[in-house]
């Protein structure tokens, strides 16, 4: 019981990642529940709840909705700590997606960028649409050291990003590589995902990359 509220935060972060977040919907309920009951397991997890919803948000296109939750769990903890570190990046994608002003850092670790592969993420994702030089710059800084903790998922999208931004500057050779190293990291995903891939596949956030980036993939 003790560990519930941890087990019940992971899976309901993983049914997001996938594309399935309405599978996600009752398991965060549960939590909000538990944490308005003031269980003391489960107000632990309000601040992964917070940000599980930006996450949610995010990916469903409701940036308001994505920028408060994102504050909120800025706003209950250290901000360079895993959630922190992510939910600052979200807040920072949610705020240029609600056009107030141009985009602002995220919190940065001693490397100058944002602590963690997904809040770099979806920082990058923020300066794309108005400055995809310092996008494609942040990718290529953090591809370029240890990347052993890179996952096949996350490195396609960050390498699709450098497509787009690439392309976005003119630079059609710098482009093409990033686009095959994305495509690469793709099939990989499709393959160790078998099924579940579908529906990540499905994720209007991660079509409208595969646009900006010129990926040619088949239909699953």
């Amino acid at each position: 019981t003790a560990l519930l509220p941890f087990a019940l935060t992971t899976h309901a972060e993983l049914l997001i990642r996938l594309g399935r977040s309405g599978d996600a919907e009752p398991l965060l309920q549960e939590l909000e529940k538990g944490i308005a009951d003031k269980r003391e397991t489960y107000v632990g997890r309000m601040r992964r709840v917070a940000v599980a919803r930006a996450l949610q948000a995010t990916l469903d296109r409701r940036y308001a909705e994505a920028s408060g939750h994102a504050a909120a769990a800025l706003a209950a903890g250290p901000e360079m700590d895993t959630a922190g570190s992510l939910a600052s990046a979200l807040l920072v994608h949610a705020r240029s997606r609600l056009r107030r002003g141009a985009p602002e850092d995220a919190r940065m670790g001693a490397a100058g960028l944002p602590t963690g592969y997904e809040p770099l993420y979806w920082h990058a994702m923020a300066w794309l649409p108005t400055t995809p030089a310092r996008a494609e710059a942040d990718i290529t800084r953090a591809l370029e050291g240890n990347t052993a903790q890179l996952s096949p998922e996350v490195e396609w999208r960050l390498a699709a990003i450098g497509a787009a931004a690439a392309a976005r500057s003119g630079h059609t050779e710098r482009a093409a590589a990033w686009r095959a190293r994305a495509e690469r990291a793709m099939e990989r995903v499709r393959s160790e995902w078998k099924e579940d891939a579908r529906r990540y596949d499905a994720r209007s956030d991660l079509q409208e990359l595969r646009r900006a980036a010129g990926l040619v993939l088949p239909a699953l």
